[in-house]
């Protein structure tokens, strides 16, 4: 049973010194992707990349515990296929260190929030086994040239608290604890076997596991799903018009009805740091340069698993590859393009400062060639990107800024915006949500996305001003507007939204008409005989 994993890591239990050890799992987690006690990923977000350090997890952890499939039973088994083929292991020793590593691990799992940058020439802190020369050998190995790190490098590291615990544990452990870290390495593939001695599974539970097996050793297969929904398109998809939205976008929360006036001194000089530097990011689906041959020949080889003590082997060799075919090629987006890939909104990446923009906002009926007028984009597209914006000027790192200033210009809009749903659709809704420092909640979606229909419409507006001097100026622009507030009506009214907007305090249908209620512009496109009055109107002042 484990005979054909012993190539994988069972050197493991021949090492006698903590650094060598430490050594040997930083290249299990980055040369396998097997994370026992703590791991190491390489990751690239819109073209750069950085190294994370993360905790591991306990052996209850890596597997979907089940009441009628005792794990301790589980672990029994194999022990027992340890010892066929040479190898003891004390169980009650094992069992000691597991409580343990719960006890150090289970907390960051519950949400502990330790996370911080940490200088890659102070690595020695996370424990003096190894001094930072020597932290950085063992990861550099497996980057590309171009991503290695060095003295002034800087590591993200979630958990950290955690990581220097565990580490602690087990150099203080006889032995180091090599076999529990061993049986840890093994439960990476073996947990789904742990799975199969589940009794009454139902039948979808079991295509969901074999799923999840696949999957993991086949990242490639959402390339293939893309191919089918994206057939020949490529990033560039799109691009341009996604640029030019995004480019007047950013000059009207700069300049126009979106400006940054209110705020003050510390979060605008932020704003306009984070907006001036900003860059657009399309995940692709051919980044791991992957051929449909490569990826059949790795579905026949799990296709021809007869048995199931042979899937272990097969499903960490097929990971070990793709990982390998990761690491070595330095323009590979990362996994992080897969997880964005097919998301319903657009996300701003701190790390990169860039604004990435899934594949499914760039296809018709979201985003056109450029031979369909910008109003088209601008009420789709445009409010989307808008809307992220805003969201994380105002709710990422920003809200360190947040002071007085901040919070008495939100809370009036709140509050201008509550009677406006009172006398306008006789609603009444939550005012002032707000977390613990005052600051919008991220719950609360209602000022980003009134904000974000504001600007957008303000960036269709800059975009055309070069046609005011047409003699059919006003009918054109009478036109642009109904064009643009219908594609905003349709998407924030017509379908289910709770994802995108993440509100749990105003429905979809609500926020749709709060957003078009509180701009003049909308009654005057539609020739409403009731026009919103301009200093009726809820604003950041």
């Amino acid at each position: 049973m484990l005979r054909s994993c012993a190539g994988f890591f069972g050197d493991l239990l021949t090492l006698k010194r903590y650094p060598d050890i430490l050594v040997r799992l930083v290249n299990l987690s980055l040369s396998q992707g097997v994370h026992t006690i703590f791991g190491v990923k390489l990751l690239r977000r819109a073209s750069v990349g950085y190294v994370s350090l993360f905790p591991g997890k306990a052996l209850g952890q890596k597997v979907r515990l089940s009441s009628t499939a005792p794990f301790d039973q589980y672990l029994l088994k194999l022990f027992s296929a340890a010892q066929s083929i040479g190898m003891n292991f004390d169980v009650n020793i094992v069992r000691h260190i597991e409580e343990q590593v719960e006890q150090i691990l289970v907390v960051n799992e519950d949400g502990g929030t330790d996370q911080q940058e940490l200088e890659a020439k102070n690595m020695v802190s996370l424990n003096g086994a190894l001094d930072a020369t020597k932290w950085l050998a063992a990861i550099n190995a497996h980057l590309p040239a171009a991503q290695k790190l060095s003295d002034d490098s800087t590591i993200s590291v979630d958990g950290l608290t955690s990581i220097k615990s565990v580490l602690q544990l087990f150099e203080s452990l006889p032995n180091h604890g090599v076999a529990y870290l061993y049986l840890n390495a093994l439960l990476d593939a073996f947990r789904f076997d742990y799975l199969r001695t589940v009794p009454d599974k139902k039948d979808m539970d079991i295509v969901l596991d074999c799923l999840q097996a696949s999957a993991e050793a086949m990242w490639h297969t959402k390339s293939v799903v893309a191919d089918v929904i994206f057939g020949n398109q490529t990033s560039e998809a799109g691009r341009g018009v996604t640029g030019d939205v995004l480019h007047w976008i950013l000059l009207s929360i700069s300049s126009g009805h979106g400006s940054l006036r209110w705020m003050g001194g510390a979060m605008r000089r932020y704003a306009n740091r984070t907006l001036s530097t900003l860059s657009l990011h399309f995940p692709d689906k051919s980044d791991w340069s992957s051929t449909h041959l490569d990826i059949l020949h790795a579905a026949e080889d799990l296709l021809a698993v007869k048995r199931a003590e042979e899937f272990p082997a097969i499903y960490l060799r097929l990971r070990a590859e793709q990982l390998q075919s990761f690491l070595s090629n330095p323009s590979a987006k990362s996994e992080s393009d897969m997880l964005y890939f097919f998301d319903e909104a657009p996300k701003f990446d701190e790390t990169s400062n860039a604004l990435i923009v899934p594949w499914p906002l760039r296809i018709e009926p979201l985003l056109y060639s450029q031979d369909v007028p910008l109003e088209f984009v601008a009420g789709t597209l445009g409010v989307l990107m808008a809307r992220e914006l805003h969201r994380a000027i105002l709710l990422s790192n920003a809200s360190g800024f947040w002071s007085t200033r901040e919070e008495s210009a939100s809370a009036r809009f709140q509050d201008c915006t509550s009677k406006l749903a009172l006398t306008t659709f006789n609603v009444s809704i939550a005012t002032g949500v707000s977390d613990e420092r005052g600051t919008p909640s991220k719950k609360d979606a209602l000022l980003t996305w009134m904000m974000a229909a504001r600007t957008a419409h303000e960036g269709l507006r800059l975009a055309l001003q070069g046609f005011r001097n047409a003699s059919n100026w006003a009918r054109y622009w009478k036109l642009a507007q109904r064009t643009f507030f219908r594609r905003f009506c349709l998407l924030t009214c017509g379908g289910e939204l709770g994802a995108v907007m993440e509100s749990e305090t105003v429905p979809p249908k609500l926020m749709c008409l709060l957003s078009v209620a509180n701009m003049p512009e909308f009654a005057q496109a539609f020739d409403c005989q009731a026009e919103v009055q301009p200093d009726t109107m809820c604003a950041l002042e």
